[in-house]
């Protein structure tokens, strides 16, 4: 492209791609590139690199935060320097160069980096592309164009290859802290006379009197450039820059591992020439040879490799199509430009919360796996049906729900009801965000898909919400596994897996360890999965609602009590260690089922109808009038701005989803007339904070609270979450009224309405957060600043 050509989308042999022009000029950004297996790769726009298989410690070169990947390009990653006469080029670095245009593009399936860059002083053209082949690994190409219409051949001595190799077995943390001793471990070796080295560390790092070694190896070869020295140490880069021809050497010990390849070519005018570098990580002894002789027939002509890489390539092309097609990924409009942004959304949506094994179905011998994980006692009550389906055949999803509902093990059907099988989900983060460990688990050894999802409550629920747009069947588990995973006294966990539910454990000294519960993420999501299913089969909820097949998370956390939190809310949660271990014990015994509350006769089951009511009474019992909801759990809410609010900030943003979710919960028990079974201290607190809100209802005729009205109302409320949790939380013994809930959520409404009214300021936004500040006359709400999240909620909350 020329300097000034205009971004958009182009088709570029044969794959649209979009196109970023003049990038040089651009501030670094962050590219991603997608596979369908566990092969990724992070770009900066500058050149550097990071890549590799599965998570950070498969690394291909060392791994760096975002910052440092665009400053590395000079020693790291992909190299390439082109010398014709007295002038040497080194294309794709983050050098702004004077007659130099660079454009960057990734194609819109998101699986190939391209980076095209023109010297018009040299008349030469050069592209490189990253891409990925899981059977080869990681692909960088390289294609060198001759721009000269006339004249005669074009002499140019090249080297090109990458830089800073990881050696397998090298972690992350050693990576950071101690790459010189990497380095002093380090052997790069050349395979007999082909383009091909491994990379190994000559033993594992330890410091142990024992034997150590590492049999795992980073492999590297190329196609082209036939007859091109093999350069292994990275300093020949400088050596060739400075116009000296490159070291060569079939063995490399106690540094940094590179493969360059150094040749001389010749170009006709129009002419071009391209080669290609492939690495990968982790090889085993046997996948190295399988590797060589594979080279070797490349070499020798029986076969055509650069064919078989591209193959391989746009392979993992129609793969990425079939996963987009799978959540509508690849719809079409009248903006090219809106369809490649809605498909790239839709992608990294997939990533996060992975997609369905086959649509509606589900393969029955992970099911079983599935049991076995979380409850065993499961299998072996029910052996002869678990029998009864071959573990190779596929069943539907409503088929195994109607079998283990027949069954009348309130266990059985709900593990039925939560299983989700999902795959190509993984844990998020890149770069720039070094506190995310990303884990990308696809396919097993044999090519077979992983089901498995994992990460954190907000992350998982709300990519759920937008797959099930797509995949409708699957909303009803959704909803199960998240009111699976709620605790009896309104909060929620800190992950969500595939295996069940995990919490945070103290870590003294580490500022990134700590303990709680995020605000707002229960009622957001679980409202917005229910309003779907409310959409899709209203009858479905109200089926559910007074039967016991839901459980509860037994997260070992302690909450202060009322005085203390008003004492010092930064310090509302203690962590119970005896709690955790006796969970753990649970899990070593029956499963990971073990994480969740139990009595003497097993995991303790509750309906739909006070699973639903629970985290609203947590909620309503933190709500301070006319401020909003007292992130009163250690925790802010999703934006990691409100840290600082964490204790004596209240939250809007969580009263008007708050009331959205009530709004809802109001239809659902006017619809249905039923009696609903209730644990009796649900049921106690449910009537407590209803009478409550009764009794002080008149404040809501005044335009303003006083303070001391409402410190009396967050006295009765927070006493009465005390009284809550200091209660025994059993299984369904009364019964309580859908009517009654109804009215509940309607006078909470009122006291929400009020509070959204009383923070409309005279601008005409809203506030979002304020601060709650204690003293003798009662509770005093003090305004922040307007934020955006605020004016969303208050458009979302119905009112």
């Amino acid at each position: 492209m020329k300097r000034g050509e205009a971004e958009g989308l182009r088709t570029i042999e044969g794959v649209e791609y979009y196109v970023v022009p003049d990038v040089d000029r651009l501030d670094p950004f962050l590219v991603g590139v997608v596979s369908p297996g566990d092969l990724w790769l992070y770009a900066s726009s500058c050149g550097g690199v990071a890549a590799g298989r599965v998570n950070a410690e498969g690394s291909l070169f060392p791994y760096r935060t975002d910052d440092l990947l665009h400053v590395v390009h000079g020693f790291s990653g992909g190299f390439t320097a082109i010398r014709t006469g007295d002038s040497i080029w080194e294309p794709f670095t983050g050098r702004p160069t004077k007659g130099i245009s660079r454009s960057l593009a990734r194609s819109t399936s998101g699986d190939r980096l391209l980076v095209m860059e023109t010297n018009e002083s040299l008349a030469l053209r050069a592209s490189t592309r990253w891409c990925f082949s899981e059977r080869s690994g990681i692909i960088r190409s390289v294609r060198i164009e001759n721009l000269r219409e006339n004249g005669g051949p074009r002499s140019l001595e090249i080297l090109d290859g990458v830089r800073e190799i990881v050696a397998a077995g090298a972690g992350v943390g050693v990576m950071q802290s101690m790459s010189c001793l990497i380095n002093a471990y380090t052997r790069a070796e050349r395979i007999g006379d082909l383009p091909m080295a491994t990379v190994v560390m000559e033993s594992a790092l330890s410091d142990r009197a024992e034997p150590a070694e590492s049999l795992m190896s980073t492999v590297v070869w190329g196609t082209g450039l036939d007859g091109a020295d093999l350069v292994l140490e990275a300093s020949g880069a400088e050596a060739f820059l400075r116009g000296e021809a490159p070291p060569t050497a079939d063995l490399l010990v106690d540094r940094a591992a590179s493969f360059m390849r150094h040749a001389r070519i010749e170009l006709a005018p129009g002419d071009s020439i391209a080669w290609s570098t492939v690495a990968d990580v982790r090889r085993t002894q046997a996948q190295a040879a399988e590797i060589r002789n594979r080279v070797a027939s490349g070499c020798r002509s029986d076969v055509d490799l650069d064919a078989d890489l591209e193959t391989e390539i746009a392979r993992g092309a129609r793969e990425m199509d079939a996963i987009s097609a799978q959540t509508d990924g690849l719809q079409r409009s009248g903006d090219r430009i809106v369809d490649a942004h809605h498909r790239t959304n839709t992608l990294y949506n997939d990533m996060r919360g992975g997609i369905p094994f086959d649509e509606d179905r589900l393969p029955w011998g992970d099911w079983i796996d599935f049991c076995e994980i979380r409850h065993r006692p499961i299998i072996d009550r029910h052996r002869s049906w678990f029998d009864s389906h071959g573990s190779s055949s596929v069943v539907d999803a409503d088929q195994l729900l109607r079998e283990a509902t027949d069954s009348e093990d309130p266990d059985l059907e709900r593990l039925a009801l939560e299983y989700l099988p999902f795959w190509f989900g993984r844990r998020h983060g890149d770069p720039s965000r070094p506190w995310n460990h990303f884990n990308i688990h696809v396919r097993n050894h044999d090519g077979d898909r992983i089901l498995s999802y994992e990460g954190n409550w907000r992350d998982i629920f709300q990519n759920w919400e937008a797959l099930s747009l797509s995949h409708p069947t699957w909303l009803d588990r959704m909803i199960a596994k998240f009111v699976n995973a709620t605790t009896p006294d309104g909060f929620n966990p800190y992950r969500i897996t595939r295996e069940g539910i995990d919490w945070e454990i103290p870590e003294p000294g580490n500022p990134w360890s700590n303990l709680g519960y995020w605000g707002d993420h229960q009622i957001v999501y679980l409202s917005r999965l229910l309003e779907s299913l409310h959409r899709l089969d209203p009858l479905r909820i109200e089926e559910w609602l007074d039967r016991p097949i839901f459980s509860s998370a037994d997260v070992p956390y302690r909450m202060a009590d009322h005085d203390e939190l008003l004492h010092d809310p930064r310090r509302s949660i203690s962590f119970d260690r005896d709690a955790h271990e006796q969970s753990m014990r649970r899990v070593d015994s029956i499963g990971s089922d073990g994480r969740l509350l139990h009595d003497e006769r097993g995991v303790v089951h509750s309906t739909l109808g006070e699973k639903l009511v629970i985290p609203v009474l947590a909620k309503m019992c933190s709500f301070v009038p006319d401020g909003g909801v007292w992130m009163n759990t250690q925790r802010p809410e999703w934006n990691d701005a409100n840290n600082a609010l964490a204790g004596f900030g209240l939250s809007m943003v969580t009263a008007c989803q708050l009331r959205r979710h009530l709004d809802l919960l109001r239809v659902i028990h006017r619809e249905t007339d039923r009696s609903i079974p209730f644990s009796k201290a649900t049921a106690a607190w449910l009537e407590m904070t209803h009478g409550i809100l009764r009794r002080e209802r008149s404040l809501l005729d005044e335009d303003r609270i006083q303070d001391h009205d409402r410190g009396r109302v967050v006295d009765a409320l927070g006493r009465t979450f005390e009284a809550r949790r200091k209660t025994v939380f059993g299984r369904p013994e009364v019964e309580v009224d859908s009517g009654s809930i109804a009215d509940f959520c309607e006078i909470a409404i009122e006291w929400l309405d009020h509070a959204i009214e009383s923070n409309f300021r005279k601008d005409g936004l809203f506030h979002g957060y304020n601060l709650l500040e204690t003293g003798p006359g009662g509770i005093a709400v003090n305004r922040l600043p307007e934020m955006l999240e605020g004016q969303v909620a208050v458009l979302s909350s119905g009112r």
